[in-house]
Parts: structure tokens; sequence; C-alpha cells
């Protein structure tokens, strides 16, 4: 029987891959679940009125991980903030912030899915997270 279908071994690294690529997590995505949502802890400040992309299928493979884990997160944690994703094949991959003065900030996509986060992280920085940083260094010191 164990040359029928996968080893318990094969079974287990199949089940690793799928998740670590986004497959599902008993019923639901591993994006979906309340646990990977909860990973994230930006919230945004209140001028931020919406994030805008296009991911074509010519986008790079962080951008599209990027989308694919990131955005999820911080729709959970701003859910006043309007996500606008589109999957445009006729233009190039962009993510751009709107603030509520009209003002649009681009963000390069030709990054690492890390430093497109701290580049969102940086821009919609609450001032309160500041001086929640501030306090903790001084607490270290």
């Amino acid at each position: 029987m164990a040359g029928i279908g996968r080893t318990a071994v094969e079974a287990v690294k199949h089940a690793l891959y799928k998740q670590s690529y986004g497959g599902a997590l008993g019923r639901f995505y591993v994006q979906r679940t309340l646990e990977h949502l909860l990973q994230c802890s930006h919230y945004f400040r209140e001028d931020v009125k919406e994030v805008k992309a296009n991911i074509p299928s010519s986008a790079s493979h962080s951008f599209r991980r990027f989308m694919f884990e990131n955005i999820p997160q911080l729709k959970y944690r701003n859910p006043t903030t309007l996500f606008d994703c589109k999957f445009d094949d006729g233009s190039q991959p962009f993510l751009k912030i709107v603030f509520a003065d009209g003002k649009e900030q681009s963000i390069e996509v030709e990054q690492k899915q890390s430093e497109i986060y701290n580049t969102i992280v940086e821009l919609t920085k609450n001032s309160e997270d500041d001086s929640l940083d501030n306090v903790a260094e001084e607490d270290v010191k």
C-alpha cells in the first residue's frame, strides 16, 4: 500500500509547501485566518483615504506576495480605508496611497515584500506610534 499515492513524509512536505504559498489551512486560505490577520499591528493615520494598486501578470513575485499576504492584514486593521486592487494587464504595476487632502504617494513595487510593507508603514504611521516608540526607547535606557 505504500507504493500507492504519497508516503507520509511526502504528504507532510506537500502540505507545508502548499501552506507556505497560500494554500488552504483547514477550510480557509492562510491569509484569511484570524491568526494571520492579527500578525499586522499597524493602523493607518486618519487622513489615509485609499490604497490603490494594479497587479498585472507581469508584476514581480515580491509585489504579488505583498498583495496576497499583507493587504488582507492591512484591510483587517484599517476597515475605514478603501483598498482598490485591480488586475489590469494593460498597465504597469503600481501601488499608491491617497490622502484626504488629495495628495497621492506612489510606492516603488520593484523591491522586496518587506521593503514595500515598511514603506507603507513609514508613510502612514500615526503620530501616536512615534510617541509610543519614544517611550519604549526611554524604557530601554
